[in-house]
């Protein structure tokens, strides 16, 4: 496993609740493990969010590249890198330094012009506009980088969705 998530393999996995699929659930349907997503969906712990990442210590992780001197911290691939293949996740934790959730599928967004990830947090830290810290690196090769995020809602995307696009506003041309 890579990345500063740790060695907790239960830490790696999400359940459909999790990631904002809860709307999918048929639960109507007998599957294994019904009774557990329905206690989780009555409590839900965790919560899907997109994470801002500030600029500022993103331009900062690009600097460390520059400079003489230091260790310069991992790799981030613009838009977005290597680091996305395989099981690749980082912890995130809150502004004194406790366990709040996992970020991953870090990119940079030309619309949004920033730099995003998708995140799952504990409810309690998932408040929009809350403040919380990305730890950059993969663990015990690189220095790791507290990268400040921004919570923001999930998906991120403020863009009409294409199921409500109302498709006679698209100019056509007569023959």
């Amino acid at each position: 496993m890579r990345g500063t998530l740790g060695d907790n393999i239960h830490d790696y996995y999400y359940n459909p609740i999790e990631l904002g699929w809860g709307h999918s659930i048929d639960w109507e349907h007998e599957f294994v493990g019904k009774e557990a997503l329905k206690k989780i969906a009555a409590g839900n712990p965790r919560k899907p969010v997109t994470l801002n990442w500030n600029a500022e210590d993103v331009l900062d992780v690009y600097a460390s590249y520059l400079r003489d001197e230091g260790e310069p911290y991992m790799f981030m691939a613009f838009p977005r890198g290597d680091e996305e293949h395989g099981n690749f996740q980082l912890k995130v934790v809150d502004k004194q330094g406790k366990a709040v959730g996992a970020s991953m599928g870090r990119t940079y967004t030309l619309y949004q012009r920033k730099t995003i990830s998708f995140g799952v947090l504990n409810a309690d830290a998932a408040a929009l506009g809350n403040e919380v810290v990305v730890l950059w690196g993969d663990r015990d090769k690189h220095p790791v980088k507290h990268i400040r995020a921004q919570v923001a809602k999930f998906p991120s995307l403020d863009m009409v969705r294409n199921e409500d696009y109302d498709l006679e506003s698209i100019p056509h041309f007569k023959k």
